[in-house]
């Protein structure tokens, strides 16, 4: 039995419906390909989202590792989100070291992966 391979260009900004309807997505940026993935790929490339809740303000600067892109946090500095590419286990230290009221760690949407394309 032979397989047949078909080829649709897409033009989409609804990730999920690149995701249901293809194998494999090229990124474009600025009329140029960066990267050409297939859907399992890109979901696990490794990205988790973060956020923290802490009982008191978090410190300037203390989520400066590598791989942390996106970051944001409240205007009183108790809450962050972010997004991780890297050893969990550097994170996980240092949210042990805080007082925590809560933490969430996600996998991202695809969009949320494909924005990294473009910063």
């Amino acid at each position: 039995m032979s397989s047949y391979h078909t080829t649709i260009f897409l033009s989409s900004h609804v990730l999920s419906e690149v995701q249901r309807l293809c194998d494999r997505a090229a990124i474009l940026k600025d009329g140029r390909l960066v990267g050409i993935q297939s859907i399992k790929e890109l979901r696990e490339s490794g990205y988790k989202k973060v956020s923290v809740t802490a009982k008191s303000a978090i410190p300037n600067g203390f989520f400066d590792l590598a791989g942390i892109a996106d970051y944001k946090e409240n205007a009183n500095q108790t809450s962050a989100s972010f997004m991780y590419n890297g050893n969990i286990a550097s994170v996980m230290d240092k949210l042990h070291s805080l007082p925590l009221e809560d933490v969430l760690l996600e996998e991202p949407s695809l969009e949320e992966i494909f924005l990294h394309y473009y910063e």
